[in-house]
């Protein structure tokens, strides 16, 4: 079987949906022999992956109106062209007008669950683009059962089969604290770190207000770091983030250095005492695991998949609680027992979640795909 996976969301640094990609390009070559694989890719990375086979395509790796609606019809051209069976997107786009077998992956539900937290662009780009997907669609991929059953919640409609596929990491051995990068970092620790993109529903503001009561509570000297960037649309929230910071003489204290590199992020998680994922409508929850990995401990919101995902090897809140989030807090950063046995727990759940799982569990759904459809 001819497999096309559409790896037009890659872009660097890899986050979200372009970690997955990375992934799945990575893997799928190395532990599936039966099947033969290319991948569509934006032209400007296609050195990067010249070991691979790719098909690359002259067009922007950033979201504009003008891609929205070239993508689809670019994809079923040469879906035609290289003669592909099965076609997966790892997010709601399709080619248009084709006939060969179609996967999507569905990674979360926050633009159905949470509209206001969004653009009206892309608003009504998903509100026509999903229902067209999961219409037209042979089987979705989800990143987590909260996701699959919330899937089928929104959208009774489109009775679809749903695989549920964790997303994965190479887990690994912690090693002695690294040193900060200082040029980058104006920081020292003691620090409590959030990993993500400064957006509405990752709940910054009322992390920080909690974080204002933590060390003013209980006199603590951590710094509170949110490690990561922000899209155009976010840019009215992150200045939002920042008046309060300033407002409430926290400068210096909330600290945001922006994007950055993996080696950054490895160096960041090795220093910190604890990270804390205070998000609503996680589709997954990567930060949680590779900080489990990084022999982190960890606090969660009780919220989607993030208990999933956690499996009792952290601290869960109440993301809509500024009192629930300092008392979990509270609880990593005092209890040197329960962090030590938690530190434990997370680096042995850690271990279950990996690239090349992911990449099995996808080769599977697709093998699968073409066996109902030889039988229909």
């Amino acid at each position: 079987m001819k497999i096309a996976v559409n790896s037009l969301y890659y872009r660097e640094p890899p986050t979200g949906i372009s970690r997955y990609v990375y992934q799945l390009m990575n893997w799928l070559c190395r532990i599936d022999s039966k099947n033969e694989y290319l991948f569509f890719i934006a032209e400007k990375y296609s050195k990067k992956f010249a070991g691979l086979p790719i098909s690359s395509i002259n067009v922007s790796d950033r979201f504009s109106m003008l891609r929205m609606f070239r993508e689809p019809w670019i994809l079923g051209n040469l879906i035609k062209k290289h003669k592909i069976d099965l076609f997966h997107s790892p997010h709601f786009v399709l080619p248009a007008t084709v006939s060969c077998l179609k996967v999507i992956t569905f990674h979360d539900t926050a633009a159905f669950e949470f509209p206001e937290f969004f653009p009206l662009i892309k608003r009504s780009f998903w509100k026509w683009t999903v229902p067209c997907a999961l219409q037209r669609t042979d089987h979705i991929i989800a990143d987590s059962y909260a996701i699959q059953k919330k899937i089928q919640a929104l959208f009774p409609r489109y009775i679809k089969p749903v695989s549920v596929v964790p997303l994965g990491i190479e887990p690994e051995i912690p090693e002695d604290k690294l040193p900060l990068y200082s040029g980058k970092f104006n920081f020292a620790a003691p620090y409590i770190l959030f990993v993500g993109i400064i957006s509405p529903r990752k709940n910054l503001l009322r992390l920080i207000r909690a974080y204002k009561q933590l060390i003013e509570q209980y006199n603590l000297p951590h710094h509170l770091v949110l490690a990561g960037g922000h899209g155009w649309w976010e840019n009215v929230y992150y200045r939002e983030v920042c008046r309060y910071i300033e407002r409430h003489n926290l400068t210096g204290k909330v600290v945001l250095p922006g994007i950055i590199s993996d080696q950054e992020l490895r160096a960041l998680y090795k220093n910190a005492d604890m990270l804390i994922q205070p998000s609503v409508g996680e589709g997954f929850g990567m930060p949680v695991l590779e900080a489990m990995a990084a022999g982190l401990s960890v606090a969660a919101a009780d919220d989607s998949s993030l208990p999933e995902l956690i499996g009792g090897a952290g601290v869960l809140f109440d993301p809509y609680s500024e009192t629930s989030m300092v008392q979990a807090m509270v609880e990593l950063l005092q209890n040197k027992n329960l962090r030590d046995s938690l530190i434990q727990k997370g680096l042995n759940r850690a271990q279950q979640y990996t690239c090349e799982n992911t990449a099995r569990k996808t080769v599977e759904v697709y093998n699968s795909v073409l066996e109902e459809s030889i039988n229909r």
